[in-house]
């Protein structure tokens, strides 16, 4: 399983390209883990709270990669769901319905990870303003 920050993934994409040309090309993953962090808003709190998430669809894919080097700047929202990918929290995100996106339609939440927890049973979509990818693991 390979994790990859900014930093990291800098380095890898610039082997990638380099061994491109002497190696057949490689098939990007079809699933991945993101690392999303949430900055806070509120500066008596903590900095920033982490989650992750599942990806499977290419187009989250690609705006994960793209998140993750800084040439998206649109946050995740997606459903919420059970936590199989999303350790320390008792809450995921269904990864048949995540995107990357500047507005969410209809009822979301946009606060802490921690909080998801308590939100009542009528919220179904999780927006953290401000979101953004700083890892990737192949799953």
């Amino acid at each position: 399983m390979k994790t990859l920050t900014k930093a990291a993934f800098a380095a890898a994409a610039l082997s990638i390209l380099t061994a491109a040309a002497a190696s057949p090309a490689q098939a990007a993953p079809t699933e991945i883990i993101a690392t999303i962090r949430v900055p806070n808003p509120d500066p008596a709190g903590i900095a920033f709270e982490d989650f992750h998430v599942r990806l499977i669809e290419d187009v989250d894919i690609q705006d994960a990669y793209a998140s993750l080097e800084g040439r998206n700047d649109d946050p995740v929202h997606g459903r919420i769901a059970g936590n199989a990918d999303n350790p320390g929290y008792i809450w995921g995100l269904d990864p048949k319905d995540v995107a990357f996106a500047s507005s969410h339609i209809g009822i979301c939440f946009n606060g802490m990870p921690s909080a998801v927890a308590t939100l009542p049973g009528t919220i179904e979509y999780y927006c953290p303003a401000g979101s953004y990818v700083t890892a990737i693991t192949e799953a």
